[in-house]
Parts: structure tokens; C-alpha cells; sequence
């Protein structure tokens, strides 16, 4: 939680006014490309130059924190609060990939009365090491819903056309995976997918849509894929 948006929060547990908090959360300076914080400076001087400390910069609320009693409760637990994690959120069509149990790679959270696990780890920590998965895409799910319409009002002969009908060895589609250009699939874009559709050439005998089964973030799987024996072996 930032710092004004702690103070409101915690200005709404203690049932204060949303003008008052809304006032004093005005008075914290809110500078772009800055980090404000609600901390007080250190009285040793030794003052860390990555914040900005709003009782410093904005000697009005300095003054309110003096004077006022509940100025003074309000930044006090406000300062206690700041920087924690305000609420447990889920990525609806997010999907963890990992070289073996997730827990012994993070810490995992389930929410009371769902079956479902969620990592403790934030969305930029699991991006960063490459583990997450976007199964979600809401605006291509729309997009290939239109196009089948598309294809059924305007092709003869198609109106019961459906992308499950579809051949999944159509040489046309396929040929361009061991080319690794993949442009309009961005699951294959990444490095570790082109790399395992150039080695496809070499893996006579695996299916040709095997590759596509290979998200982002699976990192190590992308070999295993590539080797006839692995699919001879029902894996």
C-alpha cells in the first residue's frame, strides 16, 4: 500500500470522515517518478536518497501531525500499514510452470472453501524467473469467434464450420514451426520455443502440434519435446 492510499484506508477503518482523510492524503506529495513515504526521517541524518519523505516535503501535514490528535492516530498506523500488500489477487487464466512440486519452489496460499492454489509470490516475481503462463486471452477468444461467424456467413458450404473440425496436420500451418516463425502465436514467440521449433526438423516421427504445448515459462520441457522417443514413450 502507498502512502495515500494508505491513509485512506486506514481512515476508513477508523470511520473518519472521507473528507478528512481525503484531505490529509492530498497533503502527501504525489510527484511522478517519486517514492513518498510516510516514515519519518532518520534523526541520525543518514536519510536513504530512494524516498522522499512526506513530512519533509510538505511541512503543512508536518504541522497536523503536531496539533492534531487524530492526524497524529491516523499517520501512525498509517505508517505501520505502508507498503504491505493490500489484498490477495488472481490471475483468472494464469498458469505456474515449474521443474518439479510447486512448493518446493515458492510458498503456495489457498483461500478458504476453494480448491484452488495460488502462489504467494506476486505476478512481476513469477514473470521474472519465467514460470507464468497466460491461458487467459480474452481478446483472441473474441477475435476467433468472430472469424469462425466470418467464415460461416460468407463461405458456402461452411456454415457448420468449428475450429474443433480443424486438421492438426495441416503441412501449410506446421511447415512454419521448424522456421521458428510463429508471428501471430504468442505462445511460440519466445526464445526457448524458437529454439525447440528449429530442433524440430531434427525429431522426425513427433507431431507437429506438440511445440504449441509449450508455454512460456516451461523452460526445460522445450527438449523433452523435441525427442521422438519421449512421445514413443506416452509421456
Amino acid at each position: 500500500m502507498a502512502a495515500r492510499g494508505v491513509v485512506r484506508d486506514v481512515g476508513r477503518v477508523l470511520d473518519m470522515s472521507y473528507g478528512f482523510c481525503d484531505g490529509i492524503s492530498k497533503l502527501i506529495p504525489n510527484k511522478p517518478g517519486t517514492n513518498v513515504t510516510l516514515q519519518l526521517p532518520p534523526t541520525d541524518g543518514k536519510k536513504s536518497d530512494k524516498y522522499v519523505y512526506a513530512s519533509e516535503a510538505e511541512p503543512e501535514l508536518a504541522r497536523r501531525e503536531a496539533e492534531e490528535e487524530d492526524v497524529k492516530t491516523l499517520l501512525e498506523l498509517a505508517r505501520k500499514l505502508e507498503g504491505m500488500t493490500r489484498n490477495i489477487g488472481m490471475h483468472a487464466g494464469g498458469v505456474l510452470i515449474a521443474p518439479g512440486k510447486l512448493t518446493d519452489f515458492c510458498p503456495l496460499y489457498q483461500q478458504p472453501g476453494s480448491e484452488s492454489a495460488v502462489s504467494q509470490y506476486d505476478k512481476d516475481d513469477v514473470e521474472a524467473i519465467d514460470w507464468s503462463s497466460s491461458t487467459l486471452g480474452l481478446a483472441t477468444l473474441t477475435i476467433l469467434e468472430i472469424a469462425a461467424e466470418f467464415i460461416r456467413k460468407r463461405h458456402p458450404g461452411q456454415e457448420k464450420f468449428a475450429y474443433e473440425n480443424l486438421p492438426l496436420d495441416d503441412r501449410r500451418c506446421t511447415s512454419c514451426l521448424p522456421r521458428a516463425r510463429p508471428k501471430r502465436c504468442s505462445s511460440l514467440k519466445h526464445g526457448h520455443a524458437a529454439h525447440a521449433q528449429r530442433r524440430q526438423a531434427h525429431a522426425p516421427g513427433r507431431p507437429d502440434c506438440a511445440q504449441c504445448a509449450v508455454p512460456p515459462g516451461a523452460h526445460g520441457f522445450d527438449s523433452q519435446l523435441c525427442e521422438p522417443q519421449t512421445w514413443q514413450r506416452g509421456d
